[in-house]
């Protein structure tokens, strides 16, 4: 907040079903420094749907005070053991999508990374605010207008140990 930042989205880290250790020390830090916040889920699409929103679920809480929860889209799901089709990584996300909603209670925002987008064209097909990274430049790989921008991946300031991204908002 001392450098001018008004929000920030704590990843709960690893794309696992065991806990984020970390995370309830790092939303307590949040909530102290008095900023908005919001949780970034990362999308495996190796994994089913229900393992993933339940971690959700068991680690973040239900609170109106929470900007909306944030599913990142990076992995494409060719490094999965087990093939998954395209078909089946749309119907998962979704589901997620339905669940992480249902219990946050507002619509989420998809961090859509461009190799996903490639792969899947989600901004067409889940009509939610879009999150997108490309450092330095506006991105223009998604169909339609986004709501947050990645501009730059590893910004280094005093508001942490390690590099932070900042994120630009489009009103």
């Amino acid at each position: 907040r001392a450098i001018g930042a008004e929000f920030v989205y704590l990843e709960l880290r690893e794309a696992s079903l065991e806990p984020d250790s970390g995370f309830a020390a790092r939303l307590d830090q949040a909530r102290e420094a008095g900023l908005k916040i919001g949780v970034v889920l990362r999308f495996d699409p190796c994994l089913r749907a229900d393992p993933q929103s339940a971690r959700f679920t068991r680690m973040v809480p239900r609170s109106e005070e929470f900007l909306p929860p944030t599913i990142a889209l990076a992995a494409t799901g060719q490094e999965c053991t087990n093939p998954v089709s395209d078909a089946a990584v749309q119907s998962e996300l979704l589901t997620l999508v339905n669940q992480v909603e249902l219990h946050s209670g507002t619509p989420a925002i998809l961090k859509l990374g461009e190799a996903f987008e490639a792969r899947y064209a989600i901004a067409n097909v889940i009509n939610r605010d879009l999150w997108l990274e490309r450092d330095r430049a506006r991105p223009a790989y998604a169909s339609r207008p986004w709501l947050l921008w990645s501009a730059n991946g590893q910004l280094v300031s005093d508001a942490a140990e390690e590099p932070i991204e900042w994120v630009v908002v489009q009103r």
